[in-house]
């Protein structure tokens, strides 16, 4: 529950700093944090064994100093998608932004998630659907998708991959497991839910389905919530598009991203989807200002 609120007021500022027009400024500033704090992790894992401040956090992963691959790959998508879309307006140095690109596609390979990947691949295909884009795109990005596929092949990355998610305990069977309880117990309150945070208590875990968990734990009142928390953000991001496509796009990538993820884990504690719901929580009325 402190989570919830700690999140909700983080929601809150980032809704008070859109209504001033500072949202590509936010969007900058979590950009570069998510750049330098993934290199420090990098170095910290790779190189200097012992960065006080880096192992405070526990095992780094070379995910952004976070020791979970689910948040990191969710997170480096959305870095993806935002510097694809947005990125020469928010770094106009092209050395900067092509470095950060490149360590934000390396850092994704990395933290081997399945929901990152698949999130990303999501974003991209209906960014190409939202923008009506011609054959001609569509051959493009398909030729980029098979370039990467093959250096991803190549490298080992698709190898180490694979490696890492048949060496994880169970995933698919334990979630499920989990999903399976919470059911139960919400068919036991009758369908009222079983109450906000109750599972992890009783668990030690999370159901890895955000909308089922809302459901479970807050009935169909969570449903709907969760419903708003997708549909509004859409809306939004249509009207801004008038004002900034590109900003209006790279926000719609992002919230994809996040939204895909959402169906493979509980994704409401992720901060950076937060940043995205915060950023597209209200229309836009006049003009968005520039990120410096």
């Amino acid at each position: 529950v402190r989570g919830a609120v700690v999140l909700a007021i983080w929601c809150l500022v980032i809704i008070h700093h859109v209504r001033h027009g500072h949202g590509p400024r936010l969007l900058r500033a979590w950009l570069l944090g998510m750049f330098w704090l993934g290199v420090i992790a990098y170095l910290e894992w790779k190189f200097v064994d012992g960065i006080p401040f880096v192992n405070s956090w526990g095992e780094t992963r070379f995910a952004g100093v976070q020791n979970d691959p689910n948040n990191a790959g969710a997170a480096y998508a959305v870095a993806v998608v935002l510097m694809w879309q947005y990125g020469a307006r928010l770094f106009p140095n092209r050395l900067l932004r092509l470095a950060m690109v490149a360590f934000f596609v390396v850092a994704l390979t990395q933290t081997f998630s399945r929901g990152g990947y698949i999130g990303l691949v999501g974003a991209v295909v209906a960014l190409v659907l939202i923008r009506q884009s011609d054959m001609r795109t569509w051959a493009r990005y398909t030729l980029i998708g098979l370039v990467i596929t093959t250096a991803a092949v190549a490298t080992g990355i698709v190898g180490d991959s694979i490696s890492e998610w048949q060496n994880r305990p169970d995933t698919v069977e334990a979630r499920g497991s989990l999903l399976d309880e919470g059911t139960e117990g919400f068919i036991d309150s009758y369908g009222l839910g079983i109450g906000l945070g109750k599972f992890r208590t009783q668990n030690e875990m999370i159901i890895h389905n955000t909308a089922a968990c809302l459901l479970i734990e807050m009935s169909f009142v969570g449903l709907i919530l969760f419903g708003a928390m997708i549909t509004v953000p859409f809306v939004v991001a249509r009207r801004l598009r008038a004002v900034d496509p590109g900003y209006a796009y790279a926000l719609i990538g992002g919230h994809v991203v996040m939204v895909v993820t959402s169906v493979g884990i509980e994704a409401l504690y992720q901060r950076h989807w937060w940043l995205i719901v915060g950023l597209l929580a209200r229309p836009v009325a006049g003009r968005v200002r520039s990120a410096f």
